[in-house]
């Protein structure tokens, strides 16, 4: 139950109250007025007392709805980065730092700072502090980097010192995302490179990787096929695509199509994968727009993320 579905019930529970309290007064009166009076004003203060306490908890609840809103907008922004025709790593990294102090409690003393592959990004007025908060950037499961936070003076404490609960999560987020922009541009530039080296790069990484137009398989490897039931990652070339996806075939195939026509549909989302055998594995994919083969298709990026919902 939210902070603001609690206030709202015990506002009701309040006005019942109130309605039982008066119709104890109007009983009282005809009878012992003193003792109505003094009902009546015990009524009054704790009234006054219950209006008092629900406005606070409705501005509590106010304060962390807006603290919500604020991390929405930081992932909501960095998805809009990522969509960003051209836009390079360097670039995106940029931007992520940007949006991240704006997205803390306390926005006027948070900086930030992002390692990847040993190269740096720091926000404007980086000061690295004793008062901060971090998230480990991994790809296939190794670390290649991570996202720092730093107050710029001490603050109030909270569940992971200065830090709410709700800011690990953020920055566990963050770091997610980023991981995902790492192994997604791995794969655009190993589809650069030759026939031989593309695949011997693809077949290495961790992520299952597809290839397709709007309804077929064009390429895949092992660790794809094994996602969708296969041992034989030829078995499933030129196959339908879309059939493993039951529930939301239609609404892939629009994506598909619309992304290949130059729109910008969401380049992540989640889906459930029906395996060869029957089972349902959900997966998460992230997509972009390559050349493959001197003809447009689509690049995806996808993990098997049944652990993740397990928690």
């Amino acid at each position: 139950m939210s902070d603001i579905d609690a206030a709202r019930e015990r506002a009701f529970a309040i006005i019942k109250d109130i309605s039982r309290q008066r119709e104890i007064v109007r009983e009282t009166i005809g009878s012992d007025k003193d003792a109505a009076l003094s009902k009546l004003t015990s009524f009054i203060l704790d009234e006054l007392e219950e209006r008092k306490q629900i406005e606070e908890e409705l501005k509590e609840a106010n304060w962390s709805l807006g603290e919500r809103v604020k991390e929405l907008r930081c992932l909501y922004g960095i998805n809009e980065i990522m969509e960003r025709p051209g836009v390079t790593v360097e670039g995106i990294m940029d931007g992520v730092l940007t949006l991240i102090p704006p997205a803390w409690q306390h926005p006027e003393v948070t900086c930030a700072r992002i390692t990847l592959n040993e190269k740096k990004f720091r926000c404007d007025r980086f000061r690295e502090t004793e008062w901060s908060q971090s998230a480990a950037i991994e790809v296939d499961g190794e670390t290649v980097g991570s996202v720092e936070v730093f107050y710029l003076r001490e603050m109030p404490r909270f569940e992971e010192g200065p830090f709410l609960k709700e800011e690990r999560d953020l920055i566990d987020a963050i770091a997610l995302k980023l991981g995902v922009i790492v192994a997604q541009r791995s794969m655009e530039e190993a589809l650069k490179k030759s026939h031989d080296e593309k695949v011997a790069i693809l077949e290495g990484l961790g992520d299952a990787v597809v290839v397709n137009d709007a309804e077929r398989f064009i390429y895949l490897n092992r660790k794809a096929a094994e996602i969708f039931g296969y041992n034989d990652p030829s078995d499933l070339v030129g196959e339908p695509f879309l059939h493993f996806f039951p529930e939301h075939e239609e609404l892939l195939r629009q994506r598909a199509q619309s992304r290949l026509e130059g729109g910008s549909p969401p380049s992540m989302y989640e889906a459930e994968v029906h395996r060869l055998d029957g089972t349902v594995v959900p997966v998460e994919f992230y997509l972009s727009v390559i050349e493959f083969n001197g003809k447009p298709a689509i690049l995806n990026g996808i993990r098997d993320i049944t652990e993740r919902k397990k928690t």
